[in-house]
């Protein structure tokens, strides 16, 4: 596998691991009892986005399990169900298939020699996972390319859920399935099935498959076909069918899905809620499920709304450190959490989401990579430095391994800082704790085990917490290791060299403000060598950054933050790109106290970028 992705020039991609906790509303069962026990619970996952830009509605696999989930928790139905979404690919934990009722994929498959198989299909170990869900009567949607499957798992897929696309012949890409994109009337078979309760015939621009493998088992039902296609199979018209499997178990399958735009379509949007709720087990509705059309827009819109509702209803009595802040505090409940899908990046650039962090492992606020491509990261207020080691890019089914390091690493954590570097692994402990001083520690595996066995503390440090020291990075030559600390902690005692002209103590005739620094270096950027020897000062006065970045030429680079408090206020300092030149003296000072950027003492920002 190729890690090359995860060095140094990416950390901002992958700083960017969220949390997608669902916000399901309060929901009553049929009977009256609004237990959660008594809703179904419906899972649907989706494939990466294929087929051009997020957002052009073509193979928008996110955005259709965004829709879908708005749309059932907006039907008649919302207090029957409990839905979850899952994008890129596969859950972060197999605890989302627990008593899971129903379970729905829209993502890309397999084609001989091109891309991957669908997510359920990957790896041995999923496909036993699915297995074992089946025989205990979970019903499945597939929907359009997610109904490809090998010959391999031919009797599988066609128990579980009646059908698929035949893309393989002897163990060459030969079709017995075919394509074709046309407008088209589109029908509901005779069959009566429930999940074409409220479905008329409807006419739909759509990428059909047709020709379906179906089984000889008389027991699946035709529900949606199109008369018009060139079909050459045995009913190769149908593009939607149903089976319900002898333990109970329902399964759906529909090759439609290929425009977002189609969910705009009455009867079609019907069909696929229909087969949702009738897969979990629900009785369809007589004129089927009733739910409206809404753009991704309108979408992204609601889920932020619900996950600040659901953010806001948190228990505040369970002991979590985040339990009485407000919901933009917490972690895993941003306002608008970030996918791969709506992370725009420069040409050449891919952004991939390698692992959903569990609510309770809490914010992660460290990550490095180390000399073998796996990511170290690192929570802000638990014990523990974890490893993640990535699936492969080459499709061979490897899933994301995640594991708490042992050893001296165990004792480590609440850091704002990790770098792994020429075998050692920097811990900067920057929250406040009652086992580890907050300070710079090294971190060796002598024994190459993958387990670090002795620690050392390179520098104390005073200050603490969200201002206190944060990253450290190495210089382009390996001969200084950079560290960046905000406002909250003053300079360690070691420091030997003061690049910097400032001095030491307040440089201004008023007293100091609430946020004024009790030294005026403010947050500063200090050097030193791997062995924790020649401490130097290089830079002063920000407020609070929390990394720090060499480019291609050697020039080093940081974000700096603002203070909300004086927005509107004349010596207002929005947040900013400095260069940190060496001997650079930026003025943050509390209040009123702040050098301007004229200051001929005071280096000016690279770029201003506003509040923040």
């Amino acid at each position: 596998m190729n890690h090359a992705r995860f060095i140094r020039p990416l950390r901002a991609l992958f700083l960017i691991i969220t949390w997608a906790l669902i916000a399901v509303p309060a929901a009553i069962a049929e009977d009256g009892d609004s237990s959660p026990s008594n809703r179904k619970k419906v899972v649907l996952i989706a494939g990466r986005k294929s087929h051009g830009p997020e957002n052009n509605g073509i193979h928008d696999y996110p955005w259709m399990v965004r829709y879908l989930k708005m749309a059932l928790e907006k039907s008649d139905l919302a207090d029957s169900v409990d839905v979850s979404i899952h994008l890129e690919d596969w859950p972060a934990s197999g605890e989302a298939f627990d008593d899971a009722d129903t379970i729905l994929f829209v993502s890309d498959g397999r084609d001989g020699d091109n891309g991957r198989e669908v997510p359920h299909l990957a790896s041995q170990e999923r496909v036993a996972l699915m297995d074992r869900l089946m025989v205990r009567g979970c019903g499945i949607v597939v929907i359009h390319f997610s109904t490809f499957a090998p010959d391999q798992y031919a009797d599988r897929v066609l128990q579980w859920h009646g059908g698929y696309f035949d893309w393989e012949t002897d163990g060459r890409r030969e079709w017995y399935s075919q394509i074709q994109t046309v407008d088209a009337l589109v029908r509901p078979s005779d069959s009566g099935h429930q999940t074409l309760r409220g479905v008329e015939p409807f006419t739909m621009n759509e990428e059909f498959y047709f020709d379906i493998r179906f089984p000889d088992d008389p027991d699946w039902s035709p529900v949606l076909e199109v008369p018009s296609l060139p079909a050459e199979k045995p009913h190769g018209t149908v593009v939607s069918w149903a089976i319900e499997r002898d333990n109970g178990g329902r399964g759906y399958g529909t090759t439609c899905g290929h425009f977002y735009e189609n969910f705009a379509i009455e009867s079609f949007r019907k069909s696929i809620l229909n087969a949702i709720v009738w897969t979990a087990g629900l009785e369809v509705p007589r004129n089927g499920v009733k739910a409206g059309f809404y753009s991704m827009d309108q979408v992204g819109e609601y889920l932020a709304g619900a996950e600040r509702g659901e953010a806001e209803r948190r228990d505040s009595d369970d002991g979590n450190f985040y339990a009485d802040r407000p919901y933009w505090y917490q972690p895993g409940h941003p306002v608008n959490p970030a996918e791969p899908a709506g992370i725009r990046t420069l040409p050449g650039f891919v952004v991939e989401k390698v692992y959903q962090v569990p609510a309770e492992t809490g914010s992660v606020t460290a990550l490095t990579a180390d000399d073998t491509g796996n990511l170290l990261f690192a929570t802000q207020h638990r014990r523990g430095i974890w490893r993640l080691t990535p699936a492969s890019l080459e499709g061979d089914g490897s899933e994301t391994r995640v594991e708490i390091l042992g050893g001296d690493a165990a004792e480590f954590g609440w850091a704002h800082g990790l770098l792994y570097f020429d075998g050692n692994l920097y811990v900067t402990v920057s929250e406040g704790n009652d086992t580890i001083e907050t300070g710079v520690y090294r971190l060796v595996d002598r024994n190459a085990d993958g387990e670090m066995d002795s620690s050392q503390l390179i520098v104390g440090l005073k200050g603490a917490g969200e201002h206190g020291p944060h990253q450290i990075v190495p210089d382009p030559e390996g001969e200084f290791l950079y560290m960046i600390s905000g406002n909250g902690s003053p300079l360690p005692e070691k420091v030997e060299f003061r690049h910097p002209v400032s001095t030491t103590g307040i440089d201004h005739l008023m007293p100091p403000g609430f946020d004024s620094s009790s030294h005026t270096d403010a947050g500063w950027v200090c050097r030193f060598r791997p062995d924790g020897s020649d401490w130097e000062l290089i830079a002063s006065g920000l407020r609070n950054s929390y990394d720090l970045a060499f480019n291609h030429h050697g020039d080093l680079f940081t974000f700096d933050s603002d203070m909300e408090w004086d927005l509107g206020a004349p010596w207002y300092r929005p947040t900013r790109i400095c260069h940190l030149v060496d001997g650079a003296e930026f003025g943050w000072r509390g209040d009123a106290a702040k050098w301007p950027a004229y200051f001929p003492d005071s280096v000016p920002p690279v770029v201003n970028i506003g509040p923040g």
